[in-house]
């Protein structure tokens, strides 16, 4: 039988390579049969050093770490990795410090390092990464690894200044808790990096590895992959054939996700996603900044409709001036079902200034649309994709319908009916094929097995004023309805508008006459894509709050024009209507109080901290916005 020294060398001399190249031990593609026989090699050589002729020889240790590494990669099925699969390979069992000396020395032979980790030297997850991905894990969690290894390549070429295994590690909630473990995230990392240098070096060819082939000869040997195996072959295909992540791409900013949960009765969760980079440009947009307004560190937080702050951490500009990282803990406060389905705003504090907190696009979940969630494989969530007509590679989508809403599938049994959501009433449809919506006045198709995405949400801006002390807000001026698609691209598009309370009323244009409480939609095709409801003054309203003689009371005094001519809902105060059609004519006056906390009504939020004075001398006006 050889010895250990006589495989080992063996196995260097087959592959060409040179050890003191450095190059990770899943670079010397070591086969079944190498193996066999430098398994029973290293036994040999364990049970002389265990009778006491001393101490394994450097190469002897090369052999024991070569042998860890690729039992580690051949014979791992998932769980925690330990040492125990190697000792019952090798029949034995060696104490710590005689296992971390043959480590260190049997690395140091072929040239390598013990990596380090916040507890210290990281012995196992050292020879776990050297051995390359596991064969068994992408068979057996291939979808998810894939879609993971997407993200984190999308990342990596988006995000070149932040190191992949820390982006790794971000993007841990895409691997099933099994997998969220440093030997996974340190081989991703490995993994991505080479990808993303390869990639640059054969454009867009049709065959990226034949092409790697011709220019880069040995390329195999940066890849923790065995590309024998047809599965993990194809992987890397998928991967090096990704659509490229353009360094000017803005990327993602801060998002809202809603998750629909199936397991112990139907309900919605929603939790804040903050990703671990974000383009300046993208962070100054979301806030209604200039990139250059922005400074060099912030901290970021939501604010609720019931006045809940929740923390999402900081955010520091990088090296490059053009991306920020975050870091810190998101904490999630207990909220009440009707402040998570109310919208939410975005907003930053920096030092002891704060910025104000402003609408989160993407965030609002209109009541009398249909919700449609779809999941990428049976034990991931089913995630919030869009609402209103949807279309969509999915094989199956549940689909949350307003309680009034009538349905009609096609085929009939492409669709079953599971039940009402908690608290909400709302009905959840199970859809594996087309299902025709009416709700209403308001139709609307959601289709499955698509063979494109046609997801698209909706988002309302425009020039906002502070009516009254209290921070209400509206719109000054009618506002402007954008279509925001996946990947962040955005367009105007045409909405219609008709007083609240007006079912029945014909839409109109929005326009100059825009002004009162109106309901807003975008029609396409002859289905409705979004519905909402918004406050309009006109572009020259203003508001006068003169107080009354105890607090919280006191008289807002708004243009005739700006009540539209019709009764509507005066943020602050009663219900107001119009004395005649004069721009200066009043109101009649009521007494103001703050207005109610209406989280799943009222479109206007109010302000967050102390009430805000501006003493005028010589009248009591207390608030009055530009004009």
């Amino acid at each position: 039988m050889p010895s250990t020294s006589e495989v080992v060398l063996g196995i260097i001399a087959r592959s060409g390579l040179d050890p003191k190249a450095g190059y990770p031990l899943y670079a010397y593609r070591t086969s079944d049969d190498e193996r066999a026989v430098l398994r029973s090699a290293v036994v040999g050589a364990l049970k002389q050093a265990a009778s006491g002729v001393g101490k394994l020889t450097a190469i002897e240790a090369a052999g024991f770490c070569l042998f860890a590494a690729e039992h580690f990669c051949r014979a791992h099925e998932g769980g925690t990795w330990s040492w125990e699969p190697i000792f019952n390979s090798l029949g034995t069992h060696l104490g710590p410090s005689t296992l971390y000396d043959l480590v260190i020395r049997g690395l140091g032979h072929w040239n390598r390092r013990v990596l380090e980790s916040n507890h210290g030297r990281a012995f196992l997850v050292t020879l776990a990464c050297e051995g390359g991905l596991p064969r068994a894990l992408i068979t057996q969690e291939g979808t998810r690894l894939r879609r993971y290894f997407e993200q984190l390549l999308s990342a990596r070429e988006c995000f070149q200044d932040t190191p992949a295994e820390e982006l790794a590690q971000r993007l841990e909630e895409e691997l099933p808790g099994s997998l969220r473990q440093d030997v996974v995230f340190g081989l991703s990392a490995t993994l991505i990096d080479a990808v993303a240098h390869l990639r640059t070096l054969v454009g867009n060819a049709s065959d990226p590895l034949r092409e790697l082939d011709v220019k880069q000869p040995g390329w195999q040997t940066w890849i923790p992959l065995r590309l024998e195996d047809e599965v993990a072959r194809d992987l890397l295909q998928g991967l090096m054939r990704q659509p490229r992540t353009s360094d000017s791409n803005p990327g993602t900013g801060v998002r809202l996700e809603t998750r629909l949960l199936v397991d112990n009765g139907l309900r919605l969760i929603r939790k804040p996603v903050v990703p671990p980079d974000i383009a300046a440009a993208t962070l100054a947009a979301q806030l209604r900044v200039t990139s250059d307004k922005l400074p060099s560190r912030l901290s970021l937080y939501l604010l609720w409709s019931d006045g809940t702050r929740q923390p999402l951490g900081s955010a520091t500009r990088a090296f490059t001036q053009e991306r920020f990282h975050t870091s810190g803990q998101v904490l999630c406060p207990p909220l009440s079902l009707e402040t998570l389905l109310a919208p939410v705003r975005l907003g930053a504090v920096v030092g002891t200034h704060e910025l104000q907190a402003v609408p989160l696009d993407g965030a609002e979940l209109p009541p009398e649309l249909p919700w449609v969630f779809t999941r990428t494989e049976d034990t991931a969530p089913y995630v919030l994709r869009g609402y209103g007509p949807v279309c969509t590679r999915a094989e199956e989508a549940l689909v949350v319908l307003p309680s009034e809403a009538s349905w009609r599938a096609e085929p009939p049994e492409a669709a079953t009916e599971l039940g009402t959501l908690e608290r909400l009433g709302r009905r959840v449809v199970r859809l594996q094929g087309t299902l025709r919506v009416q709700h209403g006045e308001d139709s609307m198709t959601i289709r499955t097995r698509q063979p494109a995405e046609d997801i698209r949400t909706y988002a309302v801006r425009g020039e906002l004023f502070t009516l009254g002390p209290w921070g209400s807000e509206v719109f000054r001026g009618a506002p402007r309805v954008f279509e925001c698609r996946e990947g962040g691209s955005q367009r105007e598009v045409k909405a219609e508008w008709r007083p609240w309370d007006a079912a029945g009323e014909p839409w109109q244009p929005l326009g100059p006459n825009t002004i009162g409480s109106v309901a807003l939609r975008v029609v396409q095709d002859r289905e409705v894509c979004f519905r909402t409801r918004v406050d309009c003054l006109p572009r020259d309203a203003h508001c006068d709050i003169v107080p009354g003689k105890e607090d919280g009371e006191g008289e807002a005094h708004l243009p005739g024009r700006a009540c539209g001519g019709r009764g509507h809902d005066v943020p602050g105060g009663d219900a107001a209507a119009p004395r005649g059609g004069g721009e200066h004519d009043r109101p009649p006056e009521r007494r103001a109080r703050p207005p109610a906390q209406r989280a799943a009504e009222a479109p206007l939020l109010p302000a967050q901290g102390p009430e805000r004075e501006c003493h005028v001398p010589g009248t009591r006006d207390l608030l009055r916005g530009p004009r």
